[in-house]
């Protein structure tokens, strides 16, 4: 099954993202009304699921832990 895969964001610079929240859930809606006349069967799906997410927010956790212990070996190890 083929999918298409559309982003809500616009890159500005490496760390800075414009939202394009309403202009891109009307493009959307449009997009959906469209092939739902047309007698598509396609679904709109999004997110990122909870598997990916709660795996982003443990390499985090881990990430944070980490340079916690680095900050606490480079003040206390001397």
């Amino acid at each position: 099954m083929a999918g298409v895969s559309l982003s809500s964001t616009t890159w500005q610079t490496v760390t800075l993202m414009a939202p394009q929240d309403h202009g891109y859930r009307a493009f959307i809606r449009r997009i959906a009304r469209a092939y739902a006349e047309g007698g598509s069967t396609a679904a709109l799906s999004g997110g990122i699921g909870p598997k990916t997410h709660a795996a982003a927010i443990l390499v985090l956790v881990l990430l944070g832990v980490a340079m916690a212990g680095l900050l606490l070996r480079a003040l206390f190890d001397r």
